[in-house]
């Protein structure tokens, strides 16, 4: 590999650019000098080659000196507020007039500064001094807004004019809900999946109701699912929930469009549903077994419209002044829904429109105002049964904010400077994905982003945790640095670039206390130490899933140089498997997969590693070393279970194993238990399966099971209700969560 230039390294670490990093196998990894050029161009730097460096390296210099101050500055628990001022000077003294206009605009801060005799250094743009300010007034929480006047300076007769800064004055430590609140727990299940004699070939919002009242009734304080974001279910299509058209959106996919009020009120609208053929295929849409999310959309769509068009026209009354007052508490939708009118008017994205178009400047000839009008009225109907359910139950919602958004989605095209669009978001090889992975989206810009205030990042984590009593931030690490595989390049050609994660942890705990939201930080995977400190650090909670545990500790007994095939200990509880499972963080949301994870039935008999190796992902020797490594590993853990009491059944009873590893979940601290539904039927079917296409029907697989067929089941019900019993912390539970 060639050696990075001195002064190509010094321009990265301006920029946040990472030139080398330590990999899941504990190797050090060095960036190529192309991959380094090709990250500095998507920052904007502009560095064709490696003769542009010195004069970019002047640039950034340059910028960090004349901007004077940082464009967010971060005030914990309400200050004190320090921050540093760069003052163009000569040897003199100087003054200048800090002030702090709060959020409300109900009043302001202000004080003089005394700078006192400042000595300049000698800089690229001239003589510039650094001076460190302290105010001791206390702020309250919010967004408020710095700015600092700088009076004349007496030797050069010039003035620093005015200089302006966000303050994020937020608590330290994200809201958490209180102590004596019963242990929670509840169900996850991805919504499209759930089966129902009254859905249209799809869960929808009141499937997610129904089952979340039952869950309740057996104890259950949460109701989990994937994301339930915006997506293209025409031309493009995309259906995963991970791939969202916006992060400012809901999925109107999800409607239930029987519970619409304008239903029973429009004759034309009723007689379809009524009629025989929409009878027919919304039965046909039921029985099939993955979901047909295009013509399932189609269906919807036909009736939506319908209701759409008459409710613009009639304006009916009070249910008219409540989506106007929707529109006025929901700043984007509006403009969103203009959006997906021109996209579904030009059928290709928009970075092919016309340049006023591809600027974001739409008038109303550059889209049907009906097909305008029917997304606005979805996104109202959309928010409002989401809210009916967030409001109805006594279980609060866990909803999982993906890392990113498509490309061509509204979010992109409304706000391009927050992205960096010239490369994709991933992660280097693992373990797992020995190539690593691209995840196709753009990263957000680092500084583009503190520079517009973190608009867009306030917005969309508002419109999740306005409804979510649990959020997932996806990918935790993201808020401390991100790895950009650059437009052209392979994903281990990628490097990481760093975020300011001070400040997204600032506006995390400030939103999540406006919301009373418990955040949840997403860290499995290669993430380093820092980051699960800085997690605890505010308050965000951890995430344990046994499968990956296991896993990890198996990685590391290989990086030690212990045989993976070594023979489990025979005495006692062994060593390996009570080290992994006994740690559960107080506090972490624990399961035992995620949807991105086999089954427990899956993994439990090694298909996982039969679908990986026919996929390609694992080798004949590899397939062979971790069917080895899961033999251990059931060996190890079924005497662990034996040992602490957990597991009261058979060894060769599934069942019995995942009861009690589910028993043992639930009476650790987690703050919170998540029980994959589809693991209580021993499905082994996966809902997806990462860095495969539609051949494996990702995202689209239907429970094998109704939810009236759930809710009878007697093994459900059975450890449920185990769950809901060990979550209570009986001293019998107590016990044996001590003696683990």
């Amino acid at each position: 590999m060639t050696p990075i230039p001195r002064e190509l390294e010094q321009l990265a670490a301006i920029c946040g650019v990472q030139s080398d990093y330590e990999d899941a196998f504990k190797n050090r990894c060095y960036a190529s000098v192309e991959s380094l050029l090709a990250v500095l161009n998507a920052l904007g730097v502009g560095v064709a080659s490696l003769d542009d460096v010195p004069r970019a390296l002047a640039a950034q210099q340059s910028a960090q000196i004349e901007r004077g101050i940082e464009p967010v500055v971060v005030a914990w628990n309400g200050g004190p507020l320090e921050f540093d001022v760069t003052l163009p000077v000569r040897e003199s003294t100087g003054q200048v007039d800090v002030s702090v206009e709060l959020e409300d605009h109900s009043s302001s801060i202000s004080r003089p500064f005394d700078l006192g005799r400042i000595v300049p250094q000698l800089t690229p743009c001239g003589r510039f001094a650094t001076r460190r300010l302290r105010m001791e007034e206390r702020l309250p929480w919010g967004y408020h807004r710095l700015k600092v006047h700088g009076a004349s300076q007496p030797s050069t007769g010039g003035s620093l004019g005015e200089l302006a800064s966000l303050v994020i004055s937020a608590p330290r430590r994200a809201y958490s809900e209180n102590p004596s609140t019963p242990s929670s727990w509840g169900c996850f299940v991805p919504l499209y999946a759930l089966r129902s004699e009254r859905n249209w070939g799809a869960g929808d919002f009141t499937d997610l109701e129904n089952l979340t009242a039952w869950t309740e009734t057996l104890g259950a304080s949460v109701s989990g699912t994937l994301p339930l974001l915006a997506a293209y279910l025409d031309e493009p299509y995309e259906p995963s929930p991970y791939a969202p058209a916006s992060r400012l959106a809901w999925n109107e996919f999800y409607v239930d469009v029987t519970r619409v009020a304008e239903l029973a009120a429009n004759p034309e609208a009723a007689q379809l549903v009524r009629s025989s053929d929409f009878v027919v295929e919304v039965a046909q849409l039921r029985e099939t077994e993955y979901v047909d999310y295009r013509r399932s959309m189609v269906l919807k769509r036909r009736v939506l419209e319908i209701l759409a068009s008459d409710f613009f026209e009639r304006r009916p009354g009070q249910r008219f002044v409540e989506f106007e007052q929707f529109v006025s508490r929901s700043p984007h939708a509006d403009d969103y829904a203009a959006f997906r009118a021109a996209y579904e008017r030009r059928r290709e994205p928009w970075d092919g429109w016309p340049q006023p178009l591809r600027d974001g400047q739409l008038t109303e000839s550059d889209y049907d105002p009906r097909a305008k009008r029917y997304h606005l009225y979805v996104q109202w109907l959309a928010t409002q049964q989401l809210e009916t359910l967030a409001e109805a139950s006594r279980s609060g919602l866990y909803l999982d904010l993906p890392l990113g958004v498509r490309p061509d989605g509204y979010d992109v095209w409304r706000f391009p400077v927050a992205y960096a669009c010239g490369a994709s978001a991933g992660s280097p090889p693992d373990p797992i994905w020995t190539t690593g992975q691209n995840w196709n989206f753009p990263p957000l810009h680092p500084q583009r982003v503190r520079e517009q205030g973190y608009r867009h990042v306030c917005d969309y984590l508002a419109h999740h945790m306005r409804l979510a009593r649990f959020l997932r931030i996806d990918h935790v690490m993201q808020l401390h640095r991100l790895y950009w595989i650059p437009q052209g390049m392979e994903p281990n050609d990628g490097v990481y670039v760093r975020y300011r994660p001070e400040e997204f942890y600032a506006i995390l705990c400030l939103e999540s206390h406006r919301h009373q939201t418990t955040l949840i930080g997403e860290n499995l995977g290669t993430v380093p130490p820092e980051v699960d400190r800085a997690m605890d650090r505010h308050g965000l909670k951890r995430m344990y899933v046994v499968q990956y545990e296991i896993a990890s500790a198996s990685v590391e007994m290989q990086a030690d140089g212990r045989a993976a095939d070594s023979p489990a200990p025979t005495a006692g509880v062994p060593h390996d498997t009570s080290a992994t499972l006994s740690k559960v963080p107080t506090g972490a949301l624990a399961s035992l997969n995620t949807h991105d994870m086999p089954s427990f039935a899956a993994w439990w008999r090694g298909e996982d590693v039969v679908l990986r190796q026919q996929l390609g992902l694992l080798s004949e020797a590899d397939a062979q070393r971790e069917h080895r490594d899961l033999e251990r590993t059931r060996t190890e853990l079924v005497a662990w279970l034996r040992v602490t009491g957990w597991l009261e059944g058979s060894a060769a009873d599934e069942t019995a194993v995942l009861l009690a590893i589910l028993k043992f979940l639930s009476a650790s601290d987690a703050g919170a238990v998540m029980v994959n539904l589809e693991d209580l039927w021993l499905e082994n079917r996966p809902q997806n399966v990462p860095g495969t296409g539609p051949e494996l029907n990702n995202w689209r697989r239907k429970a094998a099971r109704t939810i009236d067929e759930i809710t009878r089941s007697p093994a459900v019900l059975k450890m449920l209700k185990a769950v809901a019993h060990a979550r209570q912390h009986t001293p019998d539970t107590k016990e044996r969560s001590k003696r683990a």
